[in-house]
């Protein structure tokens, strides 16, 4: 095996598009039309998410059409393994960009992604009582949010108890993370990489040795002269563009809501759930693959 480098790219052997429950030969490969692609680990975030540029030269989110849940695998390899890998995310925002190339500006697609799991725990609450150590508790929320991913866990201080009031199970570890400590009294942290997820103590992460070193220095300090390198360390440009966020959606029940009957003369309420999953299995309902939320760079269609 060659040595490994962190920095080297990965082989992408495929992306495939697709909605849960899809054989793999109705998959769609878009691999030929990534203009970009980024992962994005954050050692104070519980999941990881990414973000795939599209030169969408066969309109595919409107075509497919992507409406946001839908699934992507990434099928890679990298110079350390002889096997090749497999990374899942969902759509949870679309957006567009404008690229400049060699003195030409064209516009692309971006689909922003999330973990399968930071989309299905967004209608996901436990309720339950756990014992152990955090390391045990963590490995217990893990299972009963349906993730089959591996934890790597240092062992905390303590025989602990957690109750999840109502929270998806990685809000609950996250929180953990934030009440746990080592043996030097030192905080622990939550968050996911490509290997898996990580209930690591500061401690063991800093001991660690480090793969590279960036230095972020400000902008327009130097001469017309200086080298690229330091021209790349930093921002030149950053922009919000609106779009439409799948994610926002489902927390603000765009998808479904609860109904409260309320009967005053009995002293007495029912409550009535309705979502778009359930809704959708009657006939007749229109369905969102015929009727897009999203069309084109116009944002939500009412």
């Amino acid at each position: 095996k060659s040595a490994y480098n962190p920095l080297a790219q990965f082989n992408i052997s495929a992306i495939k598009l697709h909605r849960d429950g899809w054989a793999d030969n109705e998959k769609y490969d878009i691999r030929d039309m990534m203009f970009e692609f980024n992962i994005y680990e954050d050692i104070f975030d519980g999941s990881m998410s990414a973000c795939i540029v599209l030169a969408d030269y066969a309109n595919v989110v409107d075509n497919f059409p992507i409406v946001g849940g839908e699934r992507i695998d990434i099928f890679y390899k990298t110079p350390i393994d002889d096997y090749e890998q497999k990374l899942s995310f969902a759509v949870a925002k679309v957006g567009a960009r404008h690229i400049e190339l060699d003195g030409s500006e064209f516009s692309v697609e971006e689909l922003h992604l999330v973990t399968p799991e930071r989309l299905v725990e967004s209608d996901y609450a436990l309720s339950n009582h756990y014992e152990g150590t955090y390391k045990d508790i963590i490995q217990q929320l893990i299972e009963h949010g349906g993730s089959e991913k591996t934890v790597k866990a240092d062992e905390p201080l303590y025989v602990q108890s957690f109750i999840a009031p109502l929270w998806p199970p990685l809000k609950c570890c996250e929180h953990i993370a934030k009440r746990a400590i080592g043996p030097k009294f030192e905080p622990f942290l939550f968050f996911e990489t490509v290997d898996g997820y990580n209930f690591r103590s500061v401690k063991e992460l800093t001991s660690q040795k480090a793969f590279a070193r960036y230095k972020i220095e400000p902008g327009r300090v130097f001469s017309d002269r200086e080298d690229f390198d330091r021209k790349f360390r930093r921002v030149l440009k950053y922009e919000i563009l609106e779009s439409g966020n799948r994610m926002r959606q489902r927390d603000e029940m765009g998808f479904g809501g609860t109904i409260y009957f309320i009967d005053p003369i009995n002293v007495r309420y029912n409550l009535d759930s309705r979502f778009y999953d359930e809704m959708v299995k009657s006939e007749g309902y229109a369905k969102v693959d015929k009727y897009p939320l999203y069309s084109g760079w116009h944002g939500i269609k009412t």
